[in-house]
């Protein structure tokens, strides 16, 4: 009789554990049928000029650029400067003028703010610069109180690209 229940509460005990873990991984809060823990907040945020920008940012943003135009890549980074954390966005090398990015929006959730945002190719039929170019936006935003990691999400024509967040998460300093 004895060997029945611990037989009977070893199988219990099994598929309780074994139920828990139920889910991907990938699935958000909301798709698991809980509740987020963690509020979307949308973040405002303003283009800047590339004269307006503080000398460590206009450095930093030089360096995006070539690194941009020699793999060909998006490239991105932040760095905080002041109050204000400067997002760097460059898309690489492109064929001829007229490309841009649009920042569309940033949101904040949990330490994770997510950057979207879209290639904008010059639209057809339009006189462009006949050289090389490569699309740069810099935007920034209120640094935040805390570590946060940034995540960008560029949609280019016909495609969207999810950028794998950089080997180091943290706002350079």
């Amino acid at each position: 009789m004895r060997k029945w229940k611990v037989a009977l509460f070893m199988l219990l005990m099994v598929s309780l554990i074994g139920s828990g873990g139920c889910g991907s991984p990938d699935a958000s809060d909301d798709s698991k049928g809980g509740a987020s823990n963690f509020e979307k907040q949308t973040l405002s945020f303003q283009q800047e000029s590339p004269k307006q920008l503080p000398e460590k940012v206009k450095k930093e943003q030089a360096e995006v650029m070539k690194e941009s135009a020699d793999s060909g890549k998006s490239s991105l980074t932040e760095v905080r400067a002041g109050d204000r954390t400067y997002l760097i966005l460059s898309l690489g090398q492109r064929p001829t003028g007229g490309y841009s990015i649009r920042v569309n929006e940033v949101v904040k959730k949990g330490d994770t703010i997510r950057v979207v945002a879209e290639e904008v190719p010059p639209a057809k039929g339009s006189f462009t610069t006949q050289a090389l170019t490569k699309p740069t936006v810099v935007i920034s935003v209120k640094s935040p109180d805390e570590k946060v990691r940034f995540r960008y999400q560029i949609k280019e024509p016909d495609t969207e690209q999810q950028l794998p967040p950089a080997d180091d998460p943290d706002v350079k300093s």
